[in-house]
């Protein structure tokens, strides 16, 4: 485990929807460039508050926490990978 100055990761927001008084969907994409000849296994971790479920994902992930959670990725060396989700989310 460590830091890569030639793994980069880009994450945007893709979408919000408000669904209810106190719920929303929100989607993310996550961008991983790997700059180096080798693949590189990276590990996401992604912060996510209040009372959630992950309604679609592009990859599996694991629930660390209560507000937390990761996914495990091999990214092709000098090439991409993207990583999405979307998480409705009760408060």
């Amino acid at each position: 485990m460590g830091h890569s100055f030639d793994v980069v990761a880009e994450r945007k927001q893709t979408a919000f929807r408000k669904r209810g008084e106190r719920e929303s969907e929100v989607s993310y994409g996550i961008e991983i460039r790997n700059h180096k000849d080798t693949m590189q296994e990276v590990t996401l971790i992604e912060p996510i508050s209040g009372d959630w479920i992950i309604t679609e994902e592009s990859h599996p992930h694991r629930k660390v926490d209560s507000g937390t959670i990761e996914y495990q990725v091999s990214v092709p060396g000098r090439g991409s990978l993207k990583v999405t989700y979307t998480a409705r989310i009760n408060w």
